[in-house]
């Protein structure tokens, strides 16, 4: 592996921007326009990942508001839950980051030894997609773990909210009232509601991010498939020109031995 100047922005790496020069240069620009759009992408993954952990932060700040202890130790070990999930996936980001501009890194290497015609083979298109494919699947699982815990946060309000009914009527029926609906009021309940308003923005995020993603995978499956098809034509183009050397061969020789 290659060592990578993570203090760098991916869209100012010095060999991403060599490579598409040369793509520029040699009559490649849609295959630019794709890479350029993909690391473009990377670029804005990077920052929501930072709004992603800032708004995690304001979570857990919130949560010491809460006055029940017993609810505050549960909503913690929500976020706690989410916040590993979402770790994780920054790590596989990370890893998508690092084949990006290594992929790039061996093509510039490989274009100075063996010339543009080494371009296609040598930017790693196979890898980068497996490490996309990763993240899209881990980016899915932490969605789907902040809903489940936005929906926890709801049967946790609905049920403060029972026990403040019942604490009510059993002081309406101690004073010789009728019991009835009583619409309870509790500031945990409030803190709770910005825990699963903030949630769901990060929620939002990170299905944002998968949007991404996908459009980074659809771009790789683009230029593969061009990659394929430019090969092909290339081992045609050597069959055919093998089969006219192999025909001049054979309509040379029986008039050297005629001779």
């Amino acid at each position: 592996m290659n060592t990578i100047e993570t203090t760098v922005p991916i869209t100012e790496n010095k060999d991403i921007q060599h490579i598409f020069t040369l793509m520029q240069d040699n009559g490649m620009q849609q295959d630019k326009q794709e890479m350029e759009s993909i690391v473009i992408q990377i670029s804005l993954m990077e920052t929501q990942f930072e709004k992603v952990f800032s708004e995690l932060q304001d979570v857990k700040s919130q949560l010491q508001a809460i006055q029940d202890k017993g609810i505050r130790a549960t909503v913690t070990r929500i976020v706690d839950t989410a916040e590993v999930k979402i770790s994780g996936v920054k790590n596989q980001f990370i890893t998508v980051k690092d084949n990006v501009i290594n992929s790039f890194t061996d093509a510039r290497k490989a274009v100075k030894e063996k010339g543009i015609s080494a371009l296609n083979k040598a930017l790693n298109f196979f890898g980068i997609r497996s490490a996309l494919s990763r993240l899209q699947g881990k980016l899915r699982d932490s969605v789907s773990t902040l809903q489940q815990g936005v929906s926890r946060i709801e049967d946790i309000k609905g049920e403060i909210h029972e026990a403040g009914v019942h604490a009510q009527n059993a002081g309406r029926v101690l004073i010789g009232k009728d019991v009835k609906e009583v619409a309870a009021h509790n500031s945990d309940r409030g803190i709770l509601s910005g825990v699963q308003k903030l949630l769901n923005k990060t929620g939002g995020m990170l299905s944002g991010m998968g949007k991404l993603t996908a459009s980074a995978i659809s771009k790789i499956d683009k230029l593969e498939q061009r990659g394929e098809k430019s090969s092909v034509r290339q081992s045609l183009k050597s069959i055919k020109q093998s089969q006219a050397n192999g025909q001049a061969v054979t309509e040379k020789v029986p008039q050297d031995k005629a001779r």
